[in-house]
């Protein structure tokens, strides 16, 4: 009945999940346990994570606004990711220097943590 299991609309994933739960030789009654203990735990699990990810508030690293804007607009995964560039942004950057060409700002922006590497970037006003 394992096999079952193993059809290409079921993802790698999830049959590496349901291999854990399982035995080949399990009976039809057995299999229908195991499996229905699968379920409940994923449900278990979604649960769990949908009520962290509603419920609870991670912690915030800095007063920006923009930190706090972004704990509502990403999922919590994709909001550490983001919250380690609004950390390097305020800690590892700093302004080399600014001037202008054409109308155009150039700031000069030295990463401490690249070894001083110097990025450009060039704010258009007229935009």
């Amino acid at each position: 009945m394992a096999s079952l299991l193993r059809t290409t609309l079921i993802s790698e994933s999830e049959n590496s999940f349901f291999d854990k739960f399982n035995r080949r030789s399990d009976t039809l009654t057995e299999f229908y346990l195991r499996y229905e203990s699968a379920m409940e735990k994923q449900r278990h699990t979604n649960a769990r994570l949908n009520y962290e990810g509603t419920k609870s508030m991670p912690r915030m690293d800095t007063p920006l606004l923009l930190e706090r804007d972004a704990v509502e607009l990403y999922t919590r995964t994709m909001f550490y990711e983001v919250q380690k560039e609004i950390m390097s942004s305020c800690y590892d950057m700093s302004i080399n220097s600014i001037s202008e060409e054409d109308g155009v700002k150039v700031f000069s922006i030295k990463d401490k943590k690249r070894h001083g590497k110097i990025f450009e970037v060039k704010l258009n006003h007229g935009d």
